[in-house]
């Protein structure tokens, strides 16, 4: 999923944390996945956080093109590897990318 560093100022609630919030002792502030609200910005704030990385929403098009993308780089890969174990490696990635690129069902 793309990303984008922003000012904590420019946080919204809703909008979910692309990696870890460390201070500058390395102490994890904020776990990676973490969804914003009001409260946890203001927290933030008031420990001195001044950027965030925050996960980009993509588009359905885009989504459909990177799956696309991700499939036929597996089906090049697995190309003539027809033994069981790459069956099963073959399908696990195909799997693994349909997850990560799957489109929320509306």
């Amino acid at each position: 999923m793309p990303t984008a560093c922003i000012p904590l100022e420019k946080a919204k609630p809703g909008m979910k944390l692309a990696e870890d919030v460390v201070n500058t002792a390395g102490m994890v502030l904020c776990r990676s996945g973490t969804e914003l609200t009001e409260a946890l910005i203001q927290r933030l704030e008031n420990m001195g956080v001044e950027k965030v990385l925050i996960e980009e929403p993509m588009s359905a098009e885009k989504t459909r093109q990177l799956l696309e993308e991700k499939r036929m780089l597996v089906e090049e890969a697995f190309k003539g590897k027809n033994t069981a174990c790459m069956r099963m490696l073959k399908h696990a990635f195909l799997n693994f990318w349909e997850k990560k690129y799957s489109l929320p069902v509306k």
